[in-house]
């Protein structure tokens, strides 16, 4: 019955109704539909030929404030453009990129259970080429949001991080944020944690928790996605660093042991960040930072070289230069 077409439109017809119980069993029906594989292409194709259904869908998350049909609606869009990329590519847009930062907003949505959905669909968006545009335009409504969850992540100390409770979003918010840093035009591309300057601090927190935990052994799932994350998103991030020092700080050799100039003003304040961490009174921050950085890409270690070389990082740059 639930592949026969006249009973999909009948049901996708119901989109247009304002009671609020009909949108919340239309959305599990149609979460359930999904969720067969001998249903789904069916029901995929009449959401793809029923343009409406989109706008439908951004006007519940805009204007509802019942919790429920937010959560059902979030996460039927959700299994949608992760099951189908044809779909992915057109709706990971503006329009719905910013009805979902609304639903969140409304329902005060920032560290609870139910924002590991939205995490997981903004991790859709970063990978299609619309979703990664829509990213990359919208960074400053994204970061306050990923600011206040990140800071809730970092309540305890980095040893103690329940990273059981939060692995999953984690693991979907870092991609997001390393699309946008290593696709934004250079010098936007580091000011963008200007927006929330506790994303990066936060960041070296958690790897520094994954680091201890890894050896206690204290966490009861494995860490090494989540540390490979990092480790990408650091190197990314490393590599716009020196970018950066290249523009704005020329040396008189092509390689790291050029010599450095007093770094302007303006990069001082973009890089505000990397002299906190050489300064941080805790050297197992420093060492785990440095050491994410290296796992996976040796090209790395020339970016972290340049950058203290160009800075005078003396702390990290030992750190880096350490063969052990």
């Amino acid at each position: 019955m639930t592949e026969e077409p006249t009973f999909i439109i009948n049901i996708l017809n119901l989109m247009g109704s304002t009671d609020t119980r009909i949108l919340m069993e239309l959305f599990r029906l149609l979460q359930a539909a999904l969720a067969s594989h001998s249903n789904r292409q069916a029901w995929l194709d009449a959401i793809h030929f029923t343009p409406e259904f989109f706008d439908r869908v951004t006007f519940i998350l805009c204007s509802s404030t019942n919790a429920g049909l937010l959560v059902n609606t979030i996460s039927a869009v959700e299994t949608i453009v992760r099951v189908d990329d044809s779909i992915s590519e057109v709706w990971c847009n503006d329009q719905l990129l910013s009805s979902i930062l609304e639903a969140q907003k409304q329902m005060h949505w920032l560290h609870g259970d139910e924002v590991e959905v939205i995490h997981r669909l903004l991790y859709i968006f970063s990978s299609n080429r619309t979703g990664v545009q829509t990213l990359m335009s919208k960074y400053y409504d994204l970061y306050p949001g990923f600011g206040v969850y990140l800071r809730k992540v970092c309540e305890d100390e980095p040893h103690l991080i329940p990273f059981e409770r939060y692995h999953n979003s984690l693991r979907a918010i870092i991609p997001v944020i390393d699309v946008i840093v290593s696709n934004l035009p250079l010098m936007s591309a580091l000011t963008t944690f200007d927006s929330d300057s506790d994303i990066l601090p936060c960041l070296f927190n958690i790897v520094w928790g994954c680091a201890q935990q890894e050896h206690l052994a204290t966490c009861s799932i494995s860490l090494t996605g989540l540390w490979e994350d990092l480790s990408v998103m650091f190197g990314d991030l490393m590599r716009r660093v020196q970018d950066l020092l290249q523009e704005k700080m020329p040396t008189d050799s092509a390689g790291g042991g050029g010599t450095a100039s007093t770094p302007p003003a303006s990069v001082s304040r973009t890089l505000r960040w990397l002299y906190c961490l050489e300064k941080s009174t805790s050297p197992g921050l420093r060492e785990a930072f440095v050491r994410c950085c290296l796992s996976r890409r040796g090209e790395v270690r020339g970016y972290l070289v340049y950058a203290c070389h160009q800075l005078h990082l003396e702390n990290l740059l030992e750190l880096v230069t350490d063969e052990n």
